[in-house]
């Protein structure tokens, strides 16, 4: 399943559309639209609507019974760029910066899309061409969705991708203009959603037993935490996924030694995690 949160009702239209989304009269705060696979809330500008309109939309499909594990949420719309980004880009957010908390976020691309990526920052008033700002892209939504998303989700589960609308000039657009920009990407924005409502249910088996025995043993020899066990496990899947490659043999091979030091089992899990995330494995 998919959570898509946009700000504006004009970004929401053709999905709504496409997908052939019913309205969810319940609901006053927010307005919500659905299907068995996927739920679009629009929230209004700013980062405390996006954070409130996620929250809402994530607490509404736990009460329907839908495990988290199977939910994945993206925000969708606008953003201004700078002016090395070409107008009706269509572009996937790999950091995410807030202005005011100078706090970042990095949504793990954990699947490979073709769309172009780029940094954003989030702002909590419109930002205009005279902002000494270098290569990115700005909204007003993004970092106050993937900070409440993260409380409830993994990294993974969380995705942003955005149109150039304009080089920080908001009134180049008219309704007219923003109804274009998103019907030249629908189709990118259509097999986006597409894959990623379904990508949780994709990688749920991706560890096979003989991995997942060897992953048990490493973190019963290192007296790892629960936490440090879902992280290892997300880890290995990432490794699979991104690089292919041959886990058992890196679990096989990796040296540790048991101990009862919690100092020296953490050292060996870190460089276990670090190793899974290196770019030279192979």
């Amino acid at each position: 399943m998919i959570i898509i949160q946009v700000a504006l009702q004009i970004e929401a239209r053709q999905i709504i559309d496409e997908f052939k989304l019913k309205k969810n009269v319940a609901f006053n705060s927010f307005e919500i639209f659905e299907s068995n696979e996927i739920l679009l809330i629009i929230s209004g500008i700013g980062k405390i609507k996006a954070s409130s309109a996620i929250s809402t939309a994530i607490t509404y499909s736990l009460s329907k019974e839908i495990p988290l594990e199977s939910v994945n949420l993206l925000n969708f719309g606008f953003a201004g760029a700078t002016e090395n980004f070409q107008i009706s880009s269509l572009l996937h957010i790999n950091k995410i910066s807030d202005f005011e908390t100078n706090k970042n976020y990095y949504p793990d691309l954990i699947f490979k899309s073709n769309l172009e990526k780029a940094s954003l920052i989030s702002f909590n008033s419109p930002v205009d061409h005279n902002s000494q700002l270098e290569s990115t892209l700005v909204d007003m939504e993004c970092s106050g969705f993937f900070e409440a998303s993260s409380i409830f989700v993994a990294p993974h589960q969380i995705q942003s991708i955005k149109i150039v609308a304009d080089h920080l000039n908001p009134e180049y657009y008219t309704k007219e203009k923003a109804l274009q920009l998103i019907d030249s990407n629908l189709e990118k924005i259509i097999n986006f959603i597409d894959f990623y409502k379904d990508f949780t249910f994709n990688t749920q088996s991706i560890i096979t037993d003989e991995e997942s025995n060897l992953i048990e043993n490493i973190l019963l020899d290192l007296n790892a935490t629960k936490s440090q066990e879902i992280k290892l496990f997300d880890e290995v899947k990432k490794c699979k996924i991104l690089r292919d490659s041959n886990i058992t043999k890196l679990l096989s091979e990796f040296y540790y030694e048991k101990s009862s030091n919690k100092n020296d089992n953490k050292s060996y899990y870190n460089s276990l995690v670090q190793l899974l995330n290196s770019k030279s494995v192979n």
